[in-house]
């Protein structure tokens, strides 16, 4: 019985943990602007589409834009998948993806 209460205990604490507010990844949250503001424009993110063919469509889509949309891609990317990015990347990240005007 003890057991029972300590592990619902524990199951709660975690869940609390798990859905706080303001918690978010950052460089996910920029991503998720950065997919807003075209999706303003016409050019929505499919459910199956990772952000290398996203950005590709969206510059055959837009080619006026296509630089902004390859350094905010490969920004996100490094940030999202490598070991190697910095505070600085964010950043930048976060610098290009205010400056994008669609």
């Amino acid at each position: 019985m003890v057991g029972l209460l300590v592990i619902t205990l524990i199951l709660i604490t975690a869940l609390s943990f798990l859905k706080r507010p303001g918690q978010r990844d950052p460089v996910l949250r920029l991503y998720q602007e950065f997919c807003r503001k075209l999706g303003k424009a016409g050019i929505v993110c499919q459910r199956d589409e990772g952000p290398d063919d996203f950005a590709r469509r969206a510059c055959r889509q837009r080619p006026d834009l296509a630089p902004s949309l390859q350094a905010i891609s490969e920004h996100y990317i490094r940030l999202r998948y490598t070991r190697y990015a910095t505070d600085d990347d964010l950043g930048e990240l976060r610098r290009l993806i205010r400056s994008l005007r669609v």
